[in-house]
């Protein structure tokens, strides 16, 4: 049986947006959806409890677990645990674990990295630069992780100085380490291939490389069900990369990682991407602002810092059913902002829960208006 699968069950009839089911080991979700990014594994500002309050199930993949956190402390990881990574963190065996090898640096301190080999490539990560055994890492982190996926890493290029020769050498290295996973992980449809699309320089010879017949041959040959891209940027490529008929992409759903508001969420979604995640939510969370998302991405973002809120008691959003505007806790702007003026974590938790909820509700609207039986 495949660990993973995708399928295409509805289309808009005005833009690239589609309606998918897409499984993962166990578990089964429409698409477009949301991937939940983690920090060191743990939803950041959320219990296992307060998690399962704010996200129901079936309208979210799996967990993100980047190896940025377990390469810089080792201590993370058990020696000898029968246990996966869900079911540690208090998640259960049932939520899928998708393991994100960062993004191999092509520079460090300003000098080009020359360095970087298929046995062990730099990562950079906020404390710097650390050293990632591609083989031995990665057995490593199968064996005491057990994760659901692992996307590939993805070798960077300078977009202000590539050329075409550059861009074929990355997307060469690329593909290298996916074989390398491939080959170490034994099971195709595990790994998750990823693509890091420039369009600051070089747009034209990097569009016509992607979208040649050498790199639909390349794609096809991944035998993919789920792509890793970066930002919003990627998706013009990609949809290039469509319109030439690249099976690869076009059976496959496209995880957009790196999004960065809710405006954004809609734009990739029309272009044909099936999973965002939700850093920028959690992120915004730890800012002291809540955000009310429209069904078109326009946000109202309210910011409890301010002395306006100290005397408002109503909550963030009467619609809102996440622990904060619903349920017994029933939590209001002027507790909010003296939680937030307080740094009490409280406050987090609650914003969290409650910018997570919304970006869910988002997306759920979507899958509902690409929904065929609704017309």
């Amino acid at each position: 049986m495949e660990n993973m699968t995708f399928s295409v069950v509805g289309r808009s009839s005005t833009t690239a947006a589609r309606l998918g089911r897409f499984s993962l080991g166990s578990k089964c979700i429409e698409t477009p959806s949301l991937v939940i990014a983690t920090t060191r594994g743990c939803v950041p500002h959320l219990t296992p409890d307060t998690f399962a309050r704010t996200v129901q199930p079936k309208d979210f993949l799996g967990i993100v677990c980047s190896t940025e956190y377990l390469l810089e402390d080792q201590s993370i990881i058990p020696k000898t645990c029968p246990h996966s990574l869900a079911k540690l963190l208090g998640y259960g065996e049932s939520v899928p674990v998708i393991l994100a090898i960062d993004d191999v640096t092509y520079c460090h301190n300003g000098e080009p990295n020359m360095t970087n080999g298929l046995d062990w490539v730099s990562i950079l990560n906020t404390g710097g630069v650390s050293q990632y055994k591609v083989k031995e890492d990665t057995e490593r982190f199968l064996k005491h992780l057990a994760p659901d996926a692992i996307i590939a890493p993805t070798d960077h290029y300078n977009p202000k100085i590539a050329r075409l020769k550059r861009i074929r050498k990355s997307t060469d290295t690329t593909n290298a380490y996916k074989a390398v996973l491939l080959e170490t992980v034994k099971q195709n449809s595990m790994v998750v291939p990823s693509l890091m699309l420039h369009s600051e320089n070089g747009e034209t010879e990097e569009k016509q490389h992607f979208v040649s017949g050498e790199m639909q041959k390349r794609m096809d040959s991944l035998k993919a069900k789920l792509i890793s891209v970066m930002g919003l940027e990627s998706m013009d490529t990609i949809k290039s990369m469509s319109a030439s008929s690249q099976k690869a992409v076009c059976d496959s759903a496209l995880l957009v990682r790196g999004v960065r508001d809710a405006k954004e969420v809609v734009k990739i979604v029309s272009a044909g991407g099936d999973f965002v995640d939700s850093k920028f939510a959690t992120d915004a969370a730890t800012k002291g602002l809540a955000l009310n998302i429209a069904e078109t991405g326009e946000t109202v973002t309210i910011s409890l810092d301010e002395e306006c809120h100290f005397e408002d008691f109503t909550v963030l959003d009467e619609a809102c059913e996440c622990i904060a505007c619903s349920g017994p806790d029933k939590t209001t702007k002027s507790y909010l902002h003296h939680l937030v003026k307080s740094s009490e974590m409280l406050a987090y938790v609650y914003l969290s829960s409650h910018n997570i909820w919304q970006l869910c509700s988002l997306l759920k609207k979507l899958r509902k208006s690409l929904d065929p039986t609704n017309e």
